[in-house]
Parts: structure tokens; C-alpha cells; sequence
């Protein structure tokens, strides 16, 4: 192949991985099968650069498990096709590697920890609804889906932000059965910018729901309450299904 083909051929490489992470429903329709979509793209890429892939990638990929990028998000949540999870993951490798560009800003180091920070502080034990969140933080690094964004810093470490739309059920009388609808799209989760997956996912109340239910907050007490009565309750529902197996879910 001529030296002018090859460049064309990389540039239709770079558009494609773009538009994998920027469109990744339009690639893929599970989570697995992006990464899979994506690492070939990447993989392509370093070939035609005469690459190998770089030492850091393994352990990378290493912290989300066996299962890959997508399982993770499955093992915590349950079932769906976590494929904007997915792409904010490759984004930020692919960025690492150089074969792409975020459209959003890039923070400088010092802004993007306050930035963590503060979301880590403020939202954790928080609901919190993407319109409210977006008009506190600003425009991020990368948007994808419209429920996932990311904001990178300018020494390579990302924060992302996942929301999830709510899932309502109500009973409708008029056709005498359940209904369930889509409420808000909420947070669920923060990802940190640490080595572990289950080190850098902080959950919120609604990720605490949507990983163990209802009855999360007797369990899983809130990083920081404000009100001391709830861990008082807690404690007092953990005590009375202990004495009594009836209790218990």
C-alpha cells in the first residue's frame, strides 16, 4: 500500500474510533461488543503506526476484571448494555495513547482535583437530576449519550459521571394493572481517577438503590449524613432482624 494510501487509510481509522465513542449505539448493542469494536480500532491504529500496545493498557484493563469493561458495570448494577460506560473508558485510553482528541475542555491539574473534590463531597449522598448537575459543572471533556460525561485534566486523569434514567412503576386504575414509566436521569454513580474499579466507583443514593435495592440505606450506610436520626434507624432495623429471622429480606 503507498505511503499516501496508509495516511488515508489511519485518518478513516481516527474517524472511525471517533465516532465509536461519540455514537457507540451506532457500533455496537451490548457493552461488551464496543470494547471488543474498539480495541480493533486501537489495535489497527498501533499496526499501522508499528506499535505495540503500551505496557500501562493491561493492568488498565485489568482493574475492571475478567469480564471486561462492560462486566463490571454488570457485576455492580445488573443487566444492561453499559455501552457509554464503555466508550468514556476507551476515550480515555484512546486519548492517553494520542489517537484522540476530546471536543470539551481539558482542566489543568488543580481546577480538576477541586473538581472531585467537590463532587465527591457535595453529590455522593445526594439524588441529583443531569440538568442540575450540568448547571453546576459546566461543559465537560466528553459527553456521551447524553448520561454519561467526563471531565479530563491536563496530567491525563479523568473523572466521569453516569446517570441512569429511573424506572417507575405505578398501579393504573383505568386498565387495572402496573405501568412503568421513565422518570428522571439521576446520577448513579462517580468514577474517581484511581487504579481499582471498585476503589474509584463512589455511589449515590440512587446507585446505592439501583446496586442493592430498597433497603440499601439499613445496609450500606451514606458516606456523610447530615441527619444523624437515618443512621440511628439503620442501626435500629439491623438490631431487630438480627434477633428475629422473620425480618430479614
Amino acid at each position: 500500500m503507498a505511503v499516501g494510501d496508509l495516511a488515508a487509510f489511519r485518518r478513516l481509522k481516527l474517524g472511525d474510533l471517533e465516532s465509536l465513542i461519540a455514537r457507540p449505539g451506532m457500533w455496537a448493542t451490548t457493552g461488551h461488543d464496543l470494547q471488543m469494536a474498539g480495541f480493533r480500532l486501537l489495535d489497527d491504529l498501533l499496526r499501522l503506526d508499528g506499535a505495540d500496545r503500551p505496557d500501562w493498557l493491561r493492568p488498565a484493563l485489568r482493574r475492571f476484571g475478567k469480564l471486561g469493561i462492560a462486566g463490571a458495570f454488570t457485576g455492580t448494577f445488573g443487566d444492561s448494555d453499559y455501552r457509554e460506560e464503555v466508550a468514556s473508558v476507551l476515550a480515555e485510553m484512546a486519548t492517553r495513547m494520542g489517537y484522540f482528541v476530546p471536543s470539551g475542555p481539558v482542566l489543568p491539574e488543580a481546577q480538576h482535583r477541586e473538581l472531585v473534590e467537590a463532587v465527591t463531597a457535595a453529590w455522593t449522598d445526594r439524588d441529583v437530576v443531569f440538568d442540575d448537575a450540568m448547571g453546576r459543572l459546566g461543559s465537560p471533556t466528553l459527553s456521551i449519550g447524553g448520561r454519561v460525561v467526563s471531565f479530563a485534566s491536563d496530567i491525563g486523569s479523568w473523572l466521569h459521571l453516569d446517570f441512569q434514567q429511573e424506572r417507575l412503576t405505578r398501579y393504573d386504575r383505568g386498565a387495572g394493572q402496573e405501568i412503568r414509566e421513565l422518570g428522571e436521569l439521576l446520577l448513579r454513580d462517580v468514577r474517581l481517577p484511581l487504579e481499582g474499579f471498585d476503589e474509584a466507583l463512589v455511589l449515590t443514593n440512587f446507585g446505592r438503590y439501583q446496586r442493592w435495592g430498597a433497603g440499601s440505606w439499613i445496609d450500606q450506610p451514606r458516606h456523610r449524613d447530615d441527619d444523624p436520626s437515618v443512621a440511628v434507624i439503620a442501626a435500629s432495623l439491623r438490631a431487630i432482624r438480627a434477633k428475629d429471622p422473620s425480618q430479614r429480606g
